[in-house]
């Protein structure tokens, strides 16, 4: 928990009797007692208490509550293809303490699983917290999946293509092309899968794979195989080639 601690910039002090002092990221008092072994934490002044998961959870619901409209439209012009109503319904939060923005992960508990951060200054890898397992990301189905489901290489994919899907899909993405974890299997049961990967050597692979997984318990599968001879910019640099979902959708915005 130390990790997840110093990953949201939460400090505390050396333990006297297993408690480890600190400031209290919501109400700002040097009144945050924690836990390190049992993973449990309390604010004496302002009465919040839980586990990693109750923190991750408080904190993206501060600071969800201080983003603006305005926020989501200056992040949807740094991240070209994306929507800023996209970003506002995904639930991204903008910690303006951090200078970061902030990216939930949910499951259809009343909890986060995860909450992930960018620092769009500094590039759009969305870190993990730390020592938490990697789930599928699904903002927009977090307790059931349609009867069909549209799986995508990465997160910023998912959030680009989400607007442009037919109504009554749903759509999730895995961390990586060849991370189709046994664990996730389970959710496609009798769903119609669409696999939308990169258009890359690692795309092509991360399919195989998940048609190899899933084949058995889904109801169909289908991917997106895309055309040698089809190209189009990267969203990032027009002078390079295109490769993923997010580019096709910034360059058909074009």
């Amino acid at each position: 928990m130390k990790e997840l601690l110093d990953f949201h910039r939460i400090e505390i002090n050396p333990a006297t009797n297993n408690q480890h002092l600190g400031e209290c990221p919501f109400c700002n008092k040097l009144k945050l007692y924690v836990n390190l072994e049992k993973q449990l934490w309390d604010c004496k002044t302002c009465g919040v208490e839980g586990n990693q998961f109750t923190l991750l959870t408080l904190l993206h619901k501060h600071y969800l509550g201080k983003t603006t409209e305005y926020d989501y439209y200056q992040l949807a012009k740094k991240r070209n293809g994306i929507q800023a109503d996209t970003f506002r319904m995904a639930g991204f939060a903008w910690d303006s303490v951090n200078n970061r923005w902030l990216v939930p992960y949910q499951n259809g508990s009343e909890f986060l699983n995860n909450l992930g951060a960018i620092n769009p200054s500094r590039g759009f890898k969305i870190f993990k917290s730390p020592g938490l397992p990697l789930k599928l990301y699904r903002p927009f189905h977090t307790k059931e999946l349609a009867s069909t489901v549209v799986v995508t290489e990465g997160e910023w994919d998912l959030l680009a293509i989400y607007p442009h899907l037919p109504s009554g899909y749903s759509v999730v993405s895995i961390p990586g092309a060849m991370s189709f974890k046994q664990e996730f299997i389970p959710l496609f049961r009798n769903k119609n899968v669409i696999l939308l990967y990169d258009k890359d050597d690692a795309g092509r692979a991360g399919i195989a794979k998940a048609v190899r997984l899933l084949n058995p318990i889904a109801e169909s599968i289908k991917f997106l195989a895309w055309p040698e001879d089809y190209e189009f910019p990267s969203a990032e640099d027009p002078n390079k080639e295109g490769k993923d979902l997010r580019d096709l959708v910034a360059h058909n915005k074009s």
